[in-house]
């Protein structure tokens, strides 16, 4: 696909909280030309494409952070940012934790109706058979494609706020899912307004989002990118559910996911409920909490640019392992294009001979690099940290560079 120019793509500057409604926004961090995360292109393709200007804003009433501009989702989700869940590893795991803590909350209750919203490729609802008498599935990945509807599964190509409960259900559902899906909408609470007012008295909400408070906690402001609009804490998940008029329940963390997303379980009230009884919520994440990790980040992510710069100027070749979707915003923060680097190695045959918009060396196929004792190595995959760093430490790296964060 060829990229438009920057002028005619659009973009939306937030007014209020995505999560709680309140009117006071205030900037916390300004990320000038941030780059686009999870494009791969050819080098020729390289040119064109553009970066944008961001920021993350905090809200003074809950904490929320959330993106300060939405840019045009028609060209921000573009064929190569699509993954599958049943496809990736990482994605798979994830999933198998999200559904042993809805197990958890659920034990062997079963369901009239499973809504589940970002289905993606179906591999949640499809483990879930035999749990409910109806299962559906809304995602715009399945626009224009003809459903799967193997095992009896509805599925419907619609963002979130194209959803019409009353028409799309076949009855009120009571069991409602929702995976790494409201971090990219614009205002997950108008959104599943009404999802939850449809919803049955007592059904059930189980939700996974990435987490602000594991963000700030292991400084990964990598993560900070222009798909996910939203970056919930504790404190400011369970201030939407309270605006939404749910009862909490229970959450969760997997810090086996991305070192830590968080998973929250919350119902519907209904006639014969006991309450939420889960205890006060943590008070809203600070403005000046967010900024002291920034600047702990913006220290140690200079170190790491600082050593990668001497050892190539010493004369040590240097590459980076991994060829993530977010080494375009870690580049940016290590105030690089990474053109100092001879390549970016991976395993996945079809990304070698790719590389980022933003990004001025090419990956490679790690196969092709079997020894490295010669080598610097960046890791550039930080989620897959721990892995890589055992695998050039087999392959006798001579240098590992990785950034402060735990791994």
């Amino acid at each position: 696909m060829a990229p438009p120019t920057p002028e005619k793509i659009p973009t939306t500057r937030r007014q209020a909280c995505s999560a709680c409604g309140h009117a006071g926004l205030e900037e916390v961090i300004d990320l000038p030309g941030l780059p686009l995360t999870g494009i791969f292109v050819l080098p020729h393709e390289r040119a064109g494409y553009p970066s944008f200007d961001q920021g993350l804003m905090r809200c003074t009433e809950c904490g929320h952070g959330q993106l300060r501009e939405t840019v045009d989702p028609r060209y921000l989700y573009q064929e190569t940012y699509t993954h599958r869940s049943s496809l990736s590893p990482i994605s798979a795991r994830g999933n198998d934790f999200f559904l042993s803590f809805l197990e958890e909350i659920a034990a062997a209750r079963r369901f009239e109706c499973i809504a589940e919203i970002g289905c993606n490729d179906l591999y949640l609802l499809k483990k879930l058979a035999g749990r409910g008498e109806h299962r559906v599935g809304f995602d715009p990945i399945w626009k224009d494609r003809a459903a799967d509807s193997a095992g009896g599964i509805r599925v419907f190509g619609k963002y979130i706020e194209e959803i019409d409960p009353a028409r799309d259900l076949p009855a009120p559902a009571d069991l409602v899912l929702s995976v790494h899906t409201l971090e990219h909408v614009d205002h997950p609470l108008n959104s599943l307004r009404p999802i939850f007012e449809h919803a049955r008295p007592g059904a059930l909400f189980v939700l996974e989002v990435p987490s602000l408070d594991t963000l700030l906690s292991i400084g990964r402001f990598d993560q900070i990118f222009h798909q996910h609009l939203n970056y919930f804490s504790l404190a400011s998940m369970r201030r939407m559910i309270r605006q939404l008029g749910g009862e909490f329940i229970s959450h969760r963390f997997n810090y086996g996911y991305w070192l830590g997303t968080m998973l929250v379980a919350f119902r519907k009230p209904s006639p014969a409920g006991t309450g939420a009884g889960a205890g006060p919520a943590p008070p809203p994440i600070g403005r000046e909490e967010i900024l002291t990790r920034y600047g702990h980040y913006r220290q140690a992510i200079g170190s790491v640019a600082t050593a990668l710069e001497h050892l190539i100027r010493q004369g040590t070749p240097a590459v980076g392992f991994g060829a993530a979707q977010m080494v375009p915003t870690l580049a940016y923060h290590l105030q690089s294009d990474l053109g100092c680097l001879q390549a970016i190695l991976d395993d996945n045959p079809d990304k070698a001979g790719r590389t980022y918009p933003s990004i001025a060396t090419t990956i490679r196929l790690a196969a092709d690099y079997p020894h490295l004792e010669d080598y610097a190595v960046l890791v550039t995959a930080l989620d897959s940290a721990r892995p890589i760093l055992n695998r050039v430490t087999s392959l006798r790296a001579r240098y590992l560079i990785v950034t402060h964060n735990p791994v």
